[in-house]
């Protein structure tokens, strides 16, 4: 029922014509076609009835108007009503899931990144379908590595199956890992199911890496016990995590099954920050008279370096 009113009263009927147009609501679907006029008599207001056809169609909101005509014994002041059909059919249970896809991004220098998500429906629905969407760390930390978010909103439209929503990213200058966060979706709109509710995002570094080299170190045998021959392994400049440097010691003239020299594998640590750690080998003292003898120690793992220089050589200094 539409209400047309007077702004005060008149002695005689007020005549006035009406009829509706369509808007996102249609006849005959959705409301019957009407026209005619309405009589405003003995007061200042009257009522038009509009017939709304009632369906089970689960479907949006929806709205048509009815325009008033020149009416007789009045002049005219608003003359179109919007009426809003609201939809009050339930939706059935469905299998209609959502799904979010994966995405990975070069870190950058310094630089701030826009990263496209997929979430997708497998089928289209007549009505938007929204979720909900918050971030996650892994190995990425929210606030240095990407934008947290939380419980925001998203929606795919009726009638499409897929939307788009954007996380950021921030570049950095240290040598790392690639890095991970998820971002996780979870359906509003009744019905809806999940598929593939976790999306991950890999941040690729792209950071220079450094050189890595070890020098070669030299040592006075002594007569009796153990000294240390010490091999220095620099990077070219540090790194943002701690690099566990794996080497291994073997034979030249020098011989390990004979006593000279007692090492043969190891790790050290190069930390977050600096540049360089020490390599030790223990060296065997002895009396004989013998000449200088060498022995090799290579660099098996340099994490986050290139190696430039990965062998050195060990000089056993004879005093005796």
């Amino acid at each position: 029922e539409v209400t047309v009113s007077l702004s005060e009263a008149v002695a005689g009927d007020v005549v006035v014509p009406w009829s509706t147009q369509d808007g996102s609501a249609t006849e005959p679907g959705d409301y019957e076609s009407s026209s005619g006029t309405v009589t405003v008599s003995s007061g200042t207001s009257a009522t038009l009835t509009v017939p709304i056809v009632d369906d089970s169609v689960v479907e949006a909101t929806e709205s048509f108007t009815v325009t008033l005509g020149a009416p007789t014994g009045a002049t005219l002041g608003d003359a179109t009503a919007t009426i809003t059909i609201v939809d009050d059919d339930v939706a059935p249970p469905t299998d209609r899931q959502l799904s979010i896809g994966d995405a990975s991004v070069y870190e950058g220098l310094g630089t701030v990144r826009v990263v496209p998500l997929t979430v997708s429906i497998d089928s289209a629905s007549v009505l938007d379908v929204t979720f909900r969407w918050s971030t996650v760390d892994v190995s990425a930390r929210a606030g240095s590595d990407y934008q947290r978010r939380s419980s925001l909103l998203g929606t795919i439209r009726a009638g499409q199956t897929s939307t788009t929503i954007n996380v950021r990213t921030y570049g950095d200058r240290r040598i790392e890992p690639d890095e991970t966060f998820n971002v996780v979706i979870t359906p509003i709109t009744a019905g809806i199911g999940v598929a593939d509710g976790v999306g991950t995002v890999t941040i690729l570094d792209d950071d220079p890496l450094p050189t890595a080299t070890i020098a070669n170190a030299s040592v006075i045998e002594g007569d009796s016990g153990t000294v240390d021959m010490r091999f220095v392994v620099r990077l070219s400049k540090p790194i943002g995590n701690n690099s566990v440097v794996r080497w291994a010691a073997s034979d030249i003239t020098a011989k390990r099954a004979l006593g000279d020299y007692s090492s043969t594998r190891g790790s050290v640590t190069i930390v977050s920050g600096e540049t360089e750690a020490t390599i030790v080998v223990k060296v065997n003292g002895d009396t004989r008279v013998e000449p200088d003898e060498r022995l090799r120690v290579t660099l098996t793992s340099v994490p986050y370096a290139r190696v430039l220089v990965s062998t050195a050589t060990g000089t056993i200094i004879d005093d005796d």
